[in-house]
């Protein structure tokens, strides 16, 4: 066992080691790794650098940003008309967003995952599941948000799920493709002809093959639940007024918009900002694995 663990310890210091040279020969990789670094580091200390964020300031309300020649430095994208700061606002609404988009994008992943596998092996399910694909895929998430909405509540459970179920049809299929494709090629009979059993083949032989596609399907369902999350919390679905969010940051900024534009435009490029960085990391994971094929 003792040797075993020297193996797993000597590969993962191998990884990191052949990942880090890897991406510091690789711009995209560097700016999305280090972006993303910097905003994960942002979201932990979100807390301490915005721990005062219900302080209203009543004598500043409608403050511009810094920048502007009314503005105050203390408070970099101003006040809005609540006498709240707008800057940490914005630090505990992407903090949320992106906690909400990661748990349900492990949702989807982890089901998602069994049921691919699952409809791989046990081919008789495998027409029922992806006909329940088909079916699903053909419901738009506004839609299934308004029916649940009308039924059970405008709740965050229910915005949740919506998207989770909206996401799922694709990761199965796609992810069906993949181990499915993998298993038909003739390096796989040929271990299967040798008597290789089927576990040590999808551990030594399909899933190293597809994990980089695995951790490009990954990073695309975090990016299309981040914008589906957002868009339907704007349209005011699933979320109480008082909840701090991307979406319902950018619907109550409306508000002041003629006066401070760039209360509505922060939320949104923090959006696109974290979708470009995790589109820079997976295009340059896709680079480095061209590059060393």
């Amino acid at each position: 066992m003792m040797n075993n663990l020297a193996i797993y310890r000597t590969k993962l210091r191998y990884t990191y080691t052949a990942f880090v040279r890897t991406m510091h020969h690789n711009l995209f990789l560097i700016i999305g790794f280090y972006g993303l670094l910097l905003t994960l580091i942002a979201c932990i200390l979100t807390p301490w650098l915005a721990s005062n964020i219900d302080q209203l300031y009543p004598l500043k309300r409608f403050l511009m940003p810094a920048w502007f020649e009314q503005g105050d430095i203390n408070h970099i994208l101003g006040i809005d008309n609540t006498g709240k700061d707008i800057f940490k606002r914005l630090l505990w609404a992407l903090q949320t967003s992106l906690a909400i988009t990661l748990l349900i994008t492990l949702y989807v992943i982890l089901i998602g995952t069994v049921m691919s596998l699952w409809t791989v092996f046990c081919r008789p399910a495998a027409h029922i599941v992806l006909l329940s694909i088909q079916t699903i895929t053909a419901i738009p998430p506004l839609l299934m948000m308004m029916i649940l909405s009308l039924f059970s509540g405008n709740t965050l459970n229910n915005l949740m799920m919506v998207v989770g179920v909206s996401l799922l049809p694709r990761f199965i299929h796609n992810l069906y493709n993949m181990v499915n494709n993998e298993l038909k090629k003739t390096y796989i009979i040929a271990l299967r002809l040798d008597g290789l059993s089927i576990m040590n083949i999808m551990r030594y032989s399909v899933f190293p093959n597809i994990l980089a596609n695995f951790v490009s399907e990954c990073i695309a369902i975090f990016t299309t639940c981040l914008l589906a999350l957002t868009t339907l919390t704007f349209l005011n679905f699933g979320i109480e007024s008082d909840y701090n969010e991307l979406g319902v940051m950018m619907r109550e900024m409306i508000a002041i918009m003629p006066i401070n534009q760039w209360a509505f435009i922060a939320p949104g490029l923090a959006i696109l900002c974290v979708i470009l960085l995790l589109n820079f990391f997976d295009y340059g994971l896709q680079q480095a694995r061209s590059y060393r094929d």
